[in-house]
């Protein structure tokens, strides 16, 4: 008996990366209203949602993995003699997380553990990175998931968002927030705390002074941060981007290159993002 690791395409991680860590993906949907199909989470970069919102006039609508969907992936790994461990996106943020636990429940008890990550994007993926070293320990999946909840309050999941549109759209910020970012021109820098959005900053001018203050946490904190993994994720789809390669010369000099992975969002985070979105992710340790 082995265990399997699962998440949902809410992490933002690449095809690489899903190789190394041996973790099985159940996709959510994106789609436009007018559109008769929904599109699977990896089969619209970003760049298409974009084109697509603005050829349309309309933002796209996510939806989350069913029970059902869950269940039909979780099957044929438990009728294998497997156990599964699922670390999924934040219980607060999407349905998906509920879902996975209703369809954990047609399992035996103890074959499918749920863990919630009260996060999102690749503050996922540095649990997932955890967990696969504790499974290659030999770690039980009671261990495993002690060991991962207790590392949740301990992510940096931040970033900084170019315009409120998407996330306004989304549900996730209030009018009032929305047309304050809007008029005086505001890059808001949200964190992911306790399953919520909260802004902790609003620089008002260039874009850049979004990407200097994450930045400036970063070094803050980089006495405390775990260099086993650090993330840079971003929704242009384009890794050469500029303000990608403005954040990577500026903090590659403290992270084993080897640990220091640059992502594109999938297009649900990009849905509720939009464009030019970038985030620095990490775990700080106690």
């Amino acid at each position: 008996m082995s265990i399997q690791l699962f998440t949902d395409s809410l992490c933002d991680i690449t095809p690489d990366l899903i190789k190394k860590l041996d973790v099985k993906i159940v996709s959510l949907l994106v789609y436009f209203q007018g559109e008769e199909n929904a599109y699977l989470d990896d089969e619209l970069s970003p760049i298409e949602i974009y084109n697509k919102a603005n050829s349309g006039k309309t933002l796209p609508n996510t939806a989350a993995v069913t029970p059902q969907r869950f269940i039909d992936a979780f099957e044929p790994v438990i009728k294998s003699g497997d156990e599964i461990i699922y670390i999924g996106c934040g219980s607060g943020i999407s349905s998906t997380f509920n879902n996975a636990s209703i369809a954990a429940e047609s399992f035996p008890d103890g074959k499918v553990t749920v863990i919630d990550s009260q996060t999102l994007s690749s503050g996922i993926s540095l649990l997932l990175f955890k967990a696969r070293k504790l499974i290659d320990e030999g770690k039980t999946s009671a261990e495993i998931r002690d060991a991962i909840e207790s590392l949740v309050p301990q992510l940096s999941v931040k970033f900084c968002v170019d315009k409120m549109n998407y996330i306004y759209h989304g549900g996730r910020c209030s009018s009032i927030a929305y047309l304050a970012a809007t008029a005086l021109s505001l890059h808001p820098v949200i964190q992911m705390t306790n399953n919520k959005m909260d802004i902790v900053a609003k620089p008002r001018g260039k874009y850049e002074k979004a990407l200097d203050y994450q930045i400036d946490m970063f070094m803050k904190d980089l006495d405390k941060i775990d260099m086993d993994c650090v993330f840079i994720t971003h929704s242009d789809g384009v890794g050469s981007d500029a303000n990608v390669e403005y954040v990577y010369q500026r903090i590659k000099k403290y992270i084993p290159k080897q640990n220091l992975h640059v992502t594109t969002s999938h297009s649900v985070v990009s849905s509720h993002c939009g464009p030019r979105t970038l985030g620095i992710l990490y775990i700080v340790k106690e």
